[in-house]
């Protein structure tokens, strides 16, 4: 059995948006350091005690690695994305997106080595490292989960998306490939490689698919907030509400 051990502990006086906490380098010491958004609508990053104030209602936190040596942080809120440089202390790109941002993927996608997927009322939105669009598509709901993996094992990413509709879409580029339909919002979502992905159930259940194939389904009392491969490919940890790791 794995064995977990604290590496440190840090309060703060306020509540952490759900799923809000990333790890990122974000000057020249080129150390990790814990970034978290809270529900005051701050941006906090742990080592140095740094603390930005966002004008608008914080949803979705990611980080990225632009040209640099060190990694930007991306803000999903209510009206738009923010995408802001703690060493320069600069905003790189504030773009307003129709109704918000709920949650936020980067990574490598068709032509692009790095694209940002926002996801928010019903459609996905993806834009370059500059901010431009490049990728657009409708969904059915509210969106609450992204993730990018390859689904069919030809060497590029799909689009896997999660609804308040209860539905998990598959996108190819801009084409679905598959459309699967769960018992509740789907809000959660993690790739675990050779075209398998895992899913969390706001009610409580979490599973796994094989491009549409369901492999497994367990249901739970509690809620699951974080899905992640860990220690290795082969093995998925879920963060329950509760504060359990399993």
């Amino acid at each position: 059995m794995l064995s977990l051990r604290s590496e440190f502990t840090y309060r703060i006086p306020y509540h952490i948006v759900p799923g809000c906490a990333r790890f990122g380098i974000i000057d020249e010491t080129e150390q990790l350091q814990l970034i978290v958004a809270t529900t005051t609508n701050k941006i906090i990053i742990h080592d140095n005690e740094t603390v930005l104030n966002i004008n608008e209602k914080i949803r979705a936190l990611e980080v990225i690695t632009l040209d640099k040596k060190y990694d930007a942080i991306i803000v999903g809120t209510t009206s738009g994305l923010l995408i802001y440089d703690a060493y320069n202390n600069t905003t790189l790109i504030q773009r307003e997106i129709i109704d918000g941002v709920n949650c936020i993927q980067v990574g490598k996608f068709n032509t692009y080595d790095k694209l940002i997927f926002c996801g928010g009322n019903c459609a996905v939105w993806g834009l370059d490292i500059e901010g431009k669009d490049a990728f657009w598509t409708v969904t059915g709901d509210n969106v609450l989960s992204l993730c990018l993996s390859d689904i069919d094992n030809d060497g590029m990413n799909e689009l896997i998306v999660g609804s308040e509709s209860f539905d998990i879409r598959i996108f190819k580029n801009d084409l679905l490939l598959y459309e699967m339909t769960e018992t509740d919002a789907i809000t959660g979502l993690c790739d675990l490689g050779d075209g398998n992905f895992a899913y969390a159930l706001m009610n409580g259940t979490l599973g796994a698919y094989s491009g549409n194939t369901r492999l497994w389904r367990i249901k739970s009392k509690s809620q699951a907030v974080a899905l992640i491969q860990f220690p290795d490919p082969k093995a998925l940890v879920c963060t329950w509400i509760h504060g359990k790791v399993s």
